[in-house]
C-alpha cells in the first residue's frame, strides 16, 4: 500500500506542472467512504452546478461552481452538508494560487479536524483537531502529519499532495476545480493521465 501512494504520489508531482491551471485557485470537497453514484445524486438533489470527479471506489470530488468563487465559508457548509447527508469523511480544500491552503474536514457533519497555512502575515499556521486524524483516517502518521502541516514547502500544491500523501486520500492531483475542469481539454488531459472520469451536474 505504501509503495502503491508513493507512486500515486511521484505521477501526480510528474504530470500536474505540465497542465495549464497548475497553481491556480480551486476548491473542492473529497468525499470518502461513500459510493460515487450517491455523490453524483446528492449533488443533483441539492441543485448544484457541479464536475464530479470519479473512478475510484468509495470516494468522489466535488468540484462546484460557487465554491470557486473563494467563498470559503460556503465551501465548509457544503462539505459539512454533504458529510451529514452521506454519512461519511468530506475534506474540504481551498488552495489559493498555490500560496495559501485552507482545508476542513468533516465526518458524519461534525466539524473533525481544520487547517490555515496562512492565518495572517508572521503567523504560523493555524492547525485545529489534529487529535481527531487517526479516528478519521487510521492509517495516518500524525507525527509525520504535524510536520508536514508546520513545513515549508516551495507551494501550496507540494503540502497538498504530501498531506494528502498522509491522509491516504485518492484523487492526489492539484488543481481539481470548478474552472480548471470544465474546459472539455483540461479534463481530457487529466482523465488520460490519471485514469479520472468527469459526471457533469447542472
Amino acid at each position: 500500500m505504501k509503495l502503491r501512494l508513493v507512486l500515486l504520489v511521484a505521477a501526480a508531482l510528474l504530470f500536474w506542472p505540465a497542465l495549464s491551471w497548475a497553481g491556480s485557485f480551486y476548491a473542492n470537497i473529497t468525499i470518502v467512504g461513500t459510493n460515487p453514484d450517491a455523490v453524483v445524486e446528492a449533488t443533483k438533489d441539492m441543485g448544484l452546478v457541479a464536475i464530479v470527479v470519479i473512478g475510484k471506489p468509495d470516494a468522489a470530488v466535488i468540484c462546484e461552481k460557487t465554491m470557486d468563487s473563494k467563498d470559503d465559508v460556503y465551501g465548509r457548509n457544503l462539505a459539512k452538508k454533504l458529510s451529514k447527508s452521506l454519512e461519511s469523511v468530506a475534506v474540504y480544500v481551498l488552495n489559493n494560487d498555490g500560496k495559501e491552503l485552507l482545508i476542513t474536514t468533516y465526518a458524519y457533519g461534525e466539524k473533525v479536524f481544520e487547517y490555515d497555512s496562512s492565518p495572517g502575515v508572521g503567523k504560523s499556521p493555524s492547525i485545529q483537531g489534529l487529535e481527531n486524524i487517526e479516528s478519521t483516517f487510521p492509517s495516518a502518521d500524525v507525527s509525520r502529519l504535524r510536520i508536514a502541516l508546520e513545513g515549508k514547502y516551495a507551494s501550496a500544491d507540494d503540502k497538498q499532495v504530501e498531506i494528502w500523501n498522509l491522509f491516504s486520500l485518492p484523487y492526489n492531483v492539484p488543481g481539481l476545480g470548478y474552472r480548471n475542469l470544465v474546459d472539455a481539454k483540461s479534463r481530457s488531459e487529466i482523465g488520460r493521465q490519471f485514469g479520472f472520469q468527469f459526471v457533469e451536474v447542472d
